[in-house]
């Protein structure tokens, strides 16, 4: 053998000596190499997502923020609505409890305010903001009108405002009346002790003024009226200012023992003194609204126990004819405005229309299908 081939042979013993698999050593070179690659796209993609749902989140803030003045000024509006209908017609629990719902809008578009504020203040530091101006405009002028609106009810006659402040105008003045008499009583008169007290009158059966059909309870202004021993129903007053009062519509099963909410407002906010309560069915009913002079009135109509009144609306435009009086007195069609509860009368229902509670002569509508339509039917003189 020549001593080249010699070297060779020596060269690649100690080659494959010092690396016996060389293919292994370029694949593992290369798997290392793959991995680095890999960690760092994993890498990449991870800050990419991070940045993506920060920027997502951020932009959710923003919405938030955005969003919570208009949460805020909606529930001050409402708020500053229902006051004013409040005013105009009183009913401290009815619009009490809107009142409430508005600001409890205020308050979650408050907390979502704090809750994004610092956010925000991040994102639009530098920018020029005009928005919450024009909000701040918008509640001033909300704030104005309805502030002006509400002076108007406190005007004489103009709502239940002005009502409740001539009530207690009046308390006042009894009371400092009463208060300088008494003054002068003693300062004037001596002292007299007598031995026996002078007994209140028990009221029973005289507070409540019995009709054909229904109940008015004196003492508190409720009114009743059962359908039998177990079920009836009432006009429950919930508030009341100068003679006119606010109601709800309640039912009993057991006899007015306990009574159940059926409507919050069986009148569509309108105050006055309950005329009537009639019920020809379980659900098919009226009930009646006037004012304290009793020169006018309305019907209000029910087909399911109460849940839902309507205002009654009777044909005027079909009368022909109008009472004796009417050529007489000057009246028009437009003053027959009072309107008597329902009743029987050969087996038609009749209402009459007349120009107040006392007056005799009326205008006669007539219904043959349990009041769903109603007829002229000529005069009552």
């Amino acid at each position: 053998m020549s001593s080249s081939a010699l070297d060779r042979d020596t060269d690649r013993s100690e080659w494959k000596k010092n690396d016996p698999n060389p293919l292994f050593t370029i694949e593992k070179c290369t798997q290392k190499q793959y991995n680095a690659s890999s960690r760092k796209t994993k890498q990449s993609g991870l800050k990419s997502r991070n940045i993506h749902f920060e920027k997502r989140g951020k932009r959710k803030m923003k919405v938030i923020h955005k969003v919570s003045p208009v949460l805020i000024l909606a529930g001050y509006f409402y708020i500053l609505y229902e006051g004013y209908f409040l005013c105009q017609f009183g009913g401290v629990r009815y619009h009490g409890q809107k009142m409430a719902v508005g600001a409890a809008v205020m308050a979650v578009g408050f907390l979502f305010w704090l809750i994004t504020r610092k956010k925000a203040k991040e994102q639009q530091a530098g920018k020029k903001q005009y928005l919450w101006i024009a909000e701040l405009v918008a509640a001033a002028a909300a704030t104005i009108i309805c502030g002006a609106a509400v002076i108007r009810t406190a005007i004489p006659y103009n709502g239940a405002l002005s009502w409740k402040i001539y009530e207690w105008r009046r308390i006042n003045d009894e009371s400092s009346s009463k208060d300088n008499s008494d003054t002068n009583k003693e300062e004037n008169e001596p002292e007299i002790f007598s031995g026996t007290e002078t007994e209140t009158e028990t009221k029973t059966s005289e507070n409540i003024r019995n009709s054909d059909t229904w109940e008015f309870n004196a003492e508190d202004g409720d009114m009743y009226y059962f359908i039998n021993d177990i079920t009836g129903y009432r006009l429950n007053v919930v508030d009341a200012a100068c003679g006119s009062r606010f109601y709800n519509f309640e039912k009993t099963k057991d006899g007015g023992t306990t009574w159940t909410e059926v409507n919050g407002d069986p009148f569509d906010q309108n105050m006055g003194v309950a005329e009537g309560l009639l019920f020809f069915t379980n659900d098919f009913g009226f009930t009646g609204l006037t004012y304290a002079s009793e020169d006018f009135s309305m019907l209000y109509v029910t087909k399911d126990g109460g849940e839902t009144f309507e205002r009654l609306e009777l044909p005027l435009d079909t009368v022909t004819e109008l009472p004796s009086e009417a050529a007489e007195l000057g009246f028009t069609i437009e003053d027959y405005d009072y309107h008597t509860m329902p009743q029987i009368v050969d087996g038609k229902m009749e209402i009459y229309l007349q120009t107040d509670a006392m007056e005799q002569q009326g205008i006669i509508f007539q219904s043959e299908d349990n009041g769903v339509t109603w007829e002229y039917a000529g005069c009552k003189e």
